[in-house]
């Protein structure tokens, strides 16, 4: 359901005589069909005439496109002009001034950065495994992480919707998308706070389908992907068949050794999963913190440092004495799967031989390159392969 009683936002001069006149029209592609849902349903909720719904013949994902109309104005001399902005967010921000009060950013500038946030993230990486060339996989592990952070969201701030009391952008969009990529990859659960949530958001106000606990069909979500290593009782063993991972046999006659654990997509748990040294006369040494990021102009970086040390993008972006605007961000999680070949929570610096194009510059913490012995993953996170940091340079 929507809520009867919504916060009113300020209705201020300027927002009544522009908006008489100025037009926005929001043009969205045929798939895939939950943007359709999320953008008609928060247009339904401004209930305003100055913004126009039509189709269009973009196929790629996020072709969401609005263009803003202003007529000319007769006391400033500013002639007609049309912008148009590309994007999820640029709809979402098109629809909120079209109708303030209807608070679908929030009611104040706090609630208006989460409810941004939010959409930003959807948008950057849950949007995009609903390409038909990602695999289920992929998809699958990216909407179970998603599912966590919702459900641990809800149970934290114990409230019926991600920002405030009250239905925003963030739910319908997270929603809709969300909803869409489960029934994509088939065989989700969830709790009954996620639940809940779904049901009020994506079925009842966007009048989406939920599809919980189906499974797909063995030959849709077959990957070639080594049985995990490990069970989950927190033993480690040393890895006897290198030949089982792929990144492994690239290290040709560099000495090595390798690991497996419990899975472990942060430091903080592989420090528990992996402790130093991991077996009785194995080297002491160091784990890594690794970042994959992106910057529009400068390309893509992945970087390897020492667990303590200081990771901040812009202290990054100055040491690599890049130019002019920066804004070095991580990489949505399809550039990184085409980049480097796996999910998030498995990079690791040997990552870099899946990079086939050689578009990924590689940032090297010199405490590691300095180490005796550099523990790292081989591209998944239940194994730690061990070597000297001078051979790790190689």
């Amino acid at each position: 359901y929507i809520p009867i009683f919504r916060p009113c936002g300020p209705l201020t001069a300027p927002y009544s005589i522009a908006n008489m006149s100025t037009t926005r029209t929001i043009s969205l592609p045929p798939s895939p069909g939950c943007l359709a849902s999320a953008i008609k349903t928060l247009h339904s909720i401004t209930e305003s005439s100055s913004v126009s719904i039509v189709a269009s013949d973009k196929k790629e994902c996020s072709g969401v496109m609005t263009t803003v109309h202003t007529p000319s104005n007769s006391i400033t001399g500013r002639p007609s002009h049309a912008v148009s902005t590309e994007g999820v967010s640029g709809a979402v921000r098109a629809l909120d001034s079209a109708e303030p009060s209807a608070c679908l950013l929030g009611a104040t500038a706090e609630e208006r950065g989460k409810v941004e946030s939010w959409i930003e993230n959807v948008e950057s990486n849950l949007l995009t495994m609903l390409g038909a060339e990602v695999k289920v996989t992929l998809a699958k592990s990216v909407a179970e992480e998603y599912v966590g952070i919702v459900s641990k969201h809800l149970s934290v701030e114990k409230g019926a919707y991600l920002v405030g009391d009250y239905l925003t952008a963030a739910d319908v969009i997270t929603a809709c998308v969300l909803a869409e990529l489960m029934g994509k990859v088939g065989g989700m659960k969830c709790a009954d706070g996620l639940r809940k949530w779904m049901e009020t958001v994506a079925v009842g106000a966007c009048g989406m389908k939920l599809e919980l606990g189906e499974e797909k069909s063995a030959a849709a979500s077959k990957e070639e992907k080594p049985a995990a290593a490990t069970s989950s009782d927190g033993s480690i063993s040393i890895l006897t068949d290198s030949a089982s991972v792929p990144i492994l046999a690239t290290l040709g006659s560099i000495s090595h050794t390798t690991y497996t654990h419990s899975s472990a997509k942060t430091v903080e748990e592989l420090l528990v999963a992996c402790p130093l040294p991991p077996l009785p006369g194995a080297p002491d040494g160091t784990h890594t913190k690794n970042l994959f990021l992106k910057d529009k102009k400068h390309g893509s970086f992945l970087v390897t440092a020492h667990p303590e040390s200081d990771t901040n993008t812009k202290g990054l972006a100055k040491h690599l004495k890049l130019t002019g605007k920066v804004n070095l961000r991580f990489a949505d999680v399809a550039h990184l799967d085409k980049c480097l070949g796996c999910e998030p929570g498995h990079v690791g610096p040997m990552c870099i031989s899946n990079d086939k194009e050689k578009i990924v510059t590689v940032v090297l913490d010199s405490k590691i390159a300095k180490a005796e012995a550099v523990y790292s993953h081989p591209g998944r996170n239940d194994m730690s392969t061990v070597m000297a940091g001078e051979e790790l340079v190689k």
